[in-house]
């Protein structure tokens, strides 16, 4: 994982959304759909109900109670899991920027290898450029 030169200054600005918003369990650095393309605005985030993965930020007390429940053998990968197999993460929402903090780039992982579909998709992700 790459991180944008603004990641952490990013979260730093964004921490308090989980402070004051019950609503919100996590802010990501990622954009599942923050291709080149599409995503322009660098200052620009959103709420989603879908977990992005990919460097997350995530209050104490919601460590706390995810803890005890991290599953030791995901059968689709732990990312899959919070998405689907945490109950109690329900009804609630990330935010997420419109261009991504952070940038997958190796080559022989579990669900990314080099020159498969998922690899090709990734290299066309935009990345911030802001400075820290």
């Amino acid at each position: 994982l790459v991180l944008a030169p603004d990641f952490l200054w990013y979260f730093r600005i964004t921490a308090p959304l989980l402070e004051h918003d019950p609503s919100i369990w996590c802010v990501s650095s990622w954009n599942d759909n923050g291709f080149s393309e599409i995503a322009s605005d660098e200052r620009k985030l959103f709420r989603t109900d879908y977990f992005p993965g990919l460097g997350w930020m995530i209050r104490n007390d919601t460590w706390s109670m995810l803890a005890p429940l991290w599953s030791s053998f995901p059968s689709t990968g732990w990312d899959h899991w919070i998405r689907h197999g945490v109950p109690q993460l329900r009804y609630r929402d990330c935010v997420a920027p419109e261009v991504p903090r952070s940038k997958h780039v190796d080559t022989k992982g579990t669900n990314v290898k080099a020159g498969s579909g998922i690899y090709k998709l990734l290299e066309k992700m935009a990345f911030s450029k802001l400075p820290n």
